[in-house]
């Protein structure tokens, strides 16, 4: 009996513990509620800094700051310049395995100018491969990859620079293109050298032969890759007749806003072309 006494009293004294360790519990529980009762739940999205002062707004250039309402933050960025009274976005070519991206001009105020500019970039950008694709023989194949470059962008001119990986299957080896469109925004028409460069002459070629190299292949070749472009044309007279000549020659023109560029036909090895950019204070 005494045996059966101690292990009744051990056995309460357990059971009182439990009972003692589950109030505490509780009572853990509903401090804990009350604490959290007040306090809102913030979910930051990933990737996202996170401030613990509010910063205001700060306007730059006079430019008033965006706001910050959550539905004008969902919104895509528009590919606006506030210098221009237009807007730019890209449409990609795709036929086979021909891929090209080129630029297409919207929200212009003259409905008739903007299709018309449209069309002249569109057939621009597409006539050489369409003509590529057109010519291939039974068995070939050809593959090329193309984007753009606005070089300039505002309300008087747009200059836009085409670059594309192209492999003609069978061929010794795959060539890169260069090739550009100027456009006059006031009339809509596309812009020769010649309405930048009134008169090529001496003066301009010794300009273009001092010109900056800023092509991808490494600066340290840029003397090399200079001559391999210019020692085809013997005398300065045959220069001037080809840049005249422009693109019949694989040389095409770009400007941007401090200067102006061309693009010259260069050997595979020095990677087909090569830009040469003069700058505009040079050229008055």
């Amino acid at each position: 009996m005494a045996n059966t006494a101690a292990y009744l009293s051990r056995e309460s004294w357990f059971k009182l513990k439990k009972l003692i360790i589950w109030a505490i519990a509780v009572l853990l529980a509903l401090i804990l509620s009350a604490c959290t009762a007040n306090t809102t739940s913030v979910t930051v999205p990933a990737g996202e800094p996170v401030s613990s002062t509010p910063q205001p707004a700060v306007s730059v250039n006079n430019v008033p700051p965006p706001s910050t309402s959550s539905e004008e933050q969902l919104q895509p960025a528009a590919d606006v310049d506030l210098e221009t009274s237009y807007e730019i976005k890209k449409e990609i070519f795709i036929q086979d395995e021909v891929r090209m991206e080129y630029p297409v001009i919207i929200n212009l105020k003259d409905d008739a100018k903007e299709k018309e500019i449209n069309e002249l970039i569109k057939n621009e950008a597409l006539e050489t491969y369409m003509k590529t694709i057109k010519e291939l023989e039974p068995g070939q194949e050809y593959t090329a990859e193309g984007s753009y470059e606005i070089k300039l962008k505002s309300n008087k001119f747009l200059s836009i620079a085409y670059s594309s990986y192209n492999n003609l299957n069978p061929s010794i080896h795959p060539y890169y293109l260069f090739y550009t469109t100027n456009i006059d925004m006031e009339t809509g028409k596309k812009l020769e050298l010649t309405d930048f460069v009134p008169e090529i002459d001496r003066a301009f070629i010794k300009a273009l032969k001092q010109a900056e190299y800023v092509g991808k292949i490494d600066k340290g070749h840029a003397q090399d890759i200079k001559n391999n472009a210019f020692d085809i044309y013997a005398r300065d007279e045959d220069l001037i007749d080809a840049l005249s000549q422009g693109a019949a020659n694989s040389i095409f023109f770009y400007v941007t806003d401090k200067t102006l560029g061309i693009s010259m036909s260069v050997a595979h090895v020095a990677g087909d072309h090569a830009e040469f950019e003069i700058p505009l204070s040079k050229l008055k």
